[in-house]
């Protein structure tokens, strides 16, 4: 669960969309039902609540998360913020 910590701004000229920067709280997550997952075992509550009172911005969220999980690290950040049951947030702004 990732949070919007600012206010968000999509700026459109007629030809390319941009969004504002931003920052936002990662709130939760979870892999193979272990909450906040590193390396098979669950961080320490501390680092935990370090990582929930940190504000930054989706490009760190989304490398924090890629290195703990160890996946392929994704690039489209807005599309992959998931709004609702079936939107993003890509399609939101």
């Amino acid at each position: 669960i990732i949070e919007l910590a600012d206010n968000l701004f999509s700026i459109n000229d007629g030809r390319t969309k941009i969004y504002s920067k931003c920052t936002f709280r990662l709130i939760h997550w979870e892999k193979d039902g272990i909450a906040f997952w590193h390396d098979g075992v669950a961080l320490p509550a501390a680092q935990i609540q370090l990582i929930i009172d940190r504000t930054r911005t989706l490009k760190e969220i989304f490398h924090g998360i890629s290195t703990s999980l160890s996946t392929t690290e994704v690039t489209d950040y807005y599309s992959h913020m998931i709004i609702g049951s079936n939107g993003t947030l890509n399609d939101l702004l």
